[in-house]
């Protein structure tokens, strides 16, 4: 064992470092990849600018050229243009004596960017070819000539991030090709209209964008290290868990084997209740037929409905075996206990021999709890069976049931730690047989535990009791003495209002059918001749598919006279509930009840709601299925 945990140790170890190595990759490639998105978007940000610039500086070139020029006042800043001097209209005097002169487009764009950078820091710039200058202040620089260069040879953008005394700039370039407005200044340079004459720049300051990068790049590191220091304390904190697990591994396993033969059992129960309830929906429909035609014979109906009666206990006790197999669902309902024990032990009085004598001490106070008849019926007939058991070669044998009201105050609930202050129902089981020894009371209730000789029991029942008794949110304890007797003690708490459900009226017992026609699917061939006879009989006409494929070829043919499917849900090759979808496919609107041996909770896909199927377990009652389907065919 220590070798083992040595071993676990390690691992842990290994685990935890390259646990901590890929974590640590992973916030390095996530700080990278950020660190270049960042970057991507601050060089982002600054292209939309400088190009919503651009596009400012050639709309308002394009209005100055669209216009021919403007004439303004001729100033220091504004002397007549010598390159227009071919043009008559180049100067004017207005009426009032002022003098004007007219300014091209490439004159007006060039103030314009002159005053835009004094005003907001963005530069602009016409450039074109040193051999073609027009005006010397167009001489482009090193970079500005490679980008006209790359004009020429078909390029329409450059961009680039320089430093512009020693700030840096986002800088754009677009070609400027020359059109009709143009030919008044540059015909006399040999241009042709569509020509290259130059660019036009614009030059952003990268300062601002440069600074919001930085502190996002800080808030970026900032996350990245607390992100990679949570991860490394997580990574910690689930070895240190590992290493706390590794040493309780011991008693997990132990667990583990357990729940291995839960779920065995859970399997085993599964598949015997599916069988045992087809068998029982055989039983309770040949009942029903033969109770039709013995209406003259009233002992043979009374008998009839003894064994119709004990078919639904058989499904109760199923139902009740995959509860504790984890395949069924509780019912919990408000439960009279007086009247229920009354009833159940009328009925477990018949399983025990004459010889043992039972004693009932029932109270008649209404004591109501919240609970489930199945599952109650089952824990009464565990715990007094054990008592049939424990009474065997003792002299006057007897069994004595009591229930009463118990106040469990404060004081008693600090001698039974388990059980809280409140109001119970106590019910009580005492025999005077062999008792149990004190060393295996601590492990009655564990599954598979028995005190029996071997092929007496399972091991089942009393953990079947304690877990129906936690259900219950109760207590079970148990006295015994060897050779005296045993008691098991059962807390049961107490509603403390009960809210009555409201009354519905009565539904009739039985609903004859009208002629409807209804698709019968099962793959149990007694199943479907019993339930043939028993539609027949209810008065509808009935077409019957063994299987999902038949089911559907048949009411392919016959979907215009087929008003209802009832339909087993587990079959072979094409369950139930996959054989109503491609149904639904050729008719939509078609009604459905199906049958299972199961829970009928478990047993169909989310894919059919409750509101487009009913489900009905079998066994069923006739005259419920005459009502459902009746329900079923007039909504």
């Amino acid at each position: 064992m220590a070798y083992r945990s040595q071993h676990e140790s390690w691992r842990s170890l290994k685990w935890l470092a390259a646990g901590a190595t890929v974590w640590t990759s992973l916030i390095a490639f996530s700080m990278y990849w950020n660190y270049v998105s960042e970057q991507e978007k601050t060089i982002g940000l600054a292209t939309i600018e400088a190009r919503a610039h651009f596009n400012k500086d050639k709309a308002f070139r394009f209005w100055g050229a669209s216009h021919g020029g403007v004439y303004v006042p001729v100033d220091e800043h504004t002397p007549p243009n010598p390159r227009l001097a071919d043009i008559p209209e180049r100067d004017i005097t207005t009426p009032s004596g002022k003098k004007l002169t007219l300014m091209n487009p490439a004159y007006m764009l060039r103030t314009m960017m002159r005053e835009f950078e004094d005003l907001y820091g963005v530069k602009g710039k016409i450039t074109s070819f040193p051999d073609k200058l027009f005006y010397k202040g167009n001489m482009p620089d090193e970079w500005e000539l490679a980008a006209l260069n790359a004009f020429r040879d078909g390029g329409n953008e450059e961009i680039c991030i320089a430093d512009i005394a020693g700030t840096p700039y986002m800088r754009l370039m677009r070609p400027l090709f020359i059109q009709q407005d143009c030919m008044k200044c540059h015909a006399i340079q040999g241009y042709k209209i569509g020509d290259l004459r130059g660019a036009v720049g614009v030059s952003v300051s990268m300062q601002p964008y440069l600074e919001a990068e930085q502190q996002q790049l800080r808030m970026l590191t900032i996350s990245h290290f607390l992100l990679w220091l949570t991860g490394l304390f997580v990574l910690f904190y689930f070895h240190i868990r590992f290493r706390a697990q590794a040493k309780a591994m011991h008693s997990m396993e132990e667990q583990f084997h357990q729940a291995q033969k839960m779920e065995a059992l859970g399997t085993l129960v599964g598949g015997i209740a599916h069988d045992f309830n087809n068998m029982l929906a055989g039983m309770t429909g040949n009942l029903y037929l033969a109770k039709k035609q013995l209406q003259g014979h009233p002992d043979a109906l009374k008998k009839l409905a003894n064994v119709e009666q004990l078919s639904f206990r058989a499904a109760d006790m199923i139902r009740q075996l995959l509860t504790f197999a984890r395949k069924d669902r509780v019912s919990m309902k408000p439960l009279p206990l007086p009247p229920f024990i009354k009833e159940t032990l009328k009925f477990l009085r018949t399983s025990l021999p004459e010889s043992i004598a039972m004693h009932q001490e029932i109270c008649d106070a209404p004591l109501i709890i919240q609970g489930d008849a199945t599952q109650l019926h089952q824990v009464l007939m565990n715990l007094i069976n054990n008592a049939r058991d424990a009474l065997e070669g003792v002299d006057d044998p007897h069994i004595t049931i009591r229930l009463e009201k118990a106040e469990v105050d404060e004081q008693l609930a600090r001698q039974h730690e388990d059980i809280p202050s409140g109001c119970y129902a106590h019910l009580s089981i005492e025999d005077n047989g062999c008792g149990i020894p004190a060393v295996q009371i601590e492990h009655l209730f564990e599954p598979f535990y028995t005190t029996k000789d071997q092929g007496k029991g399972t091991g089942l029942g009393l953990s079947m009791v304690f877990g129906a008794v936690q259900t219950h949110n109760g207590y079970i304890e148990v006295e015994s003495t060897q050779a005296a007797g045993s008691t098991f003690h059962l807390f049961l708490p107490l509603l403390s209002t009960v809210h009555p459900s409201p009354s519905t009226p009565h539904a009739p017992a039985f609903i004859a059918g009208q002629g409807e026609t209804i698709l019968l699917v099962d793959d149990e061939s007694h199943i479907l001749e019993t339930g043939k006879e028993v539609l027949e009989s209810m008065g509808y006409r009935v077409i019957v598919a063994h299987d999902g494929a038949q089911a559907i070829d048949l009411f392919t043919i016959n979907q215009n006279l087929i008003s209802l499917i009832i339909m087993d849900v587990v079959m072979p090759k094409l369950g139930g509930v996959k054989t109503m979808e491609k149904i639904r496919r050729i008719r939509a609107d078609v009604k459905a009840i199906f049958l299972t041996g199961y829970d009928k909770q478990i047993s169909l896909a989310t894919s059919l709601s409750e509101s487009e199927t009913t489900t009905l377990s079998k066994p069923y009652d006739i005259d419920e299925l005459s009502r459902i389907i009746r329900q079923q065919l007039d909504t």
